[in-house]
């Protein structure tokens, strides 16, 4: 849902933990100050697809840590 359709999944999340929404989160990429992490490509980068469902080869592997996780 959040790389699908992000808006409403980031307005959610900002509504539980009080802040107020800024549609400037969905253009996160376009920021010009400099972005001082390991992962400057990602940070730098619009929110892409190529990656859905890939996380399905270690489905197995997590599962038990899924129902950990229960409604989070």
């Amino acid at each position: 849902d959040l790389v699908m359709d992000p808006e409403p999944q980031m307005r959610a999340l900002l509504a539980a933990s009080g802040l107020d929404w800024d549609p400037a989160l969905l253009r996160h990429h376009r920021v010009q100050r400099t972005v001082h992490t390991a992962s400057y490509a990602q940070a730098t980068a619009p929110i892409y697809r190529t990656s859905v469902g890939r996380s399905a080869a270690f489905s197995k592997h997590l599962a038990g840590h899924f129902d950990d996780l229960g409604d989070a």
